[in-house]
């Protein structure tokens, strides 16, 4: 079975259909053009109408992990894909290094947490700064973020995209 192809707007480089953000550029597939694909209709619901609906469990969905993005502002081809215990940097789980001015942005610069319910930004750098709307975030104590939230990295802004 051949797998189906959809390509990058940015820099047509070629990816899985399924694939939420391209493989060669990190920017963002989705668009209303290429929704995501619904479930099968020979799905069926885990209860019949009529049944007692009360006794059967209810499971979470099955990518209940929040996730979020962080938009460069500067190259807005760039969209990255944001977890919580996510390391952002050059060499973090969130590679940050394609963008022009990442020599200004550390290594192990950020990291990113989800806590009850709340977007968190941990500042890790010794050697550049993290700021949140401007304001600096201190090393050691994580700052709430919010989506819209414009974060800046070294030198290079970003807006933070909750997933909702």
């Amino acid at each position: 079975m051949s797998e189906e192809t959809k390509y990058c707007p940015h820099c047509d480089a070629p990816n899985k259909a399924h694939a939420l953000y391209c493989s060669e550029c990190m920017a963002g597939l989705l668009t209303f053009d290429n929704p995501v694909a619904e479930p099968p209709e020979e799905a069926k619901p885990a209860v019949a109408p009529g049944e007692n609906e009360a006794e059967v469990p209810v499971m979470p969905p099955v990518n209940s992990e929040p996730a979020a993005s962080l938009e460069c502002l500067s190259q807005p081809e760039f969209v990255f894909p944001v977890r919580d215990d996510s390391l952002v940097g050059r060499q973090g789980d969130v590679n940050v290094s394609p963008l022009e001015r990442s020599i200004y942005i550390a290594r192990e610069h950020a990291r990113f947490l989800f806590r009850d319910g709340k977007w968190l930004l941990d500042h890790l750098s010794q050697t550049s700064h993290t700021y949140v709307n401007g304001i600096e975030v201190p090393g050691g104590s994580p700052q709430v973020i919010r989506d819209g939230d414009k974060i800046t990295l070294g030198n290079t802004s970003f807006l933070f995209r909750e997933d909702k």
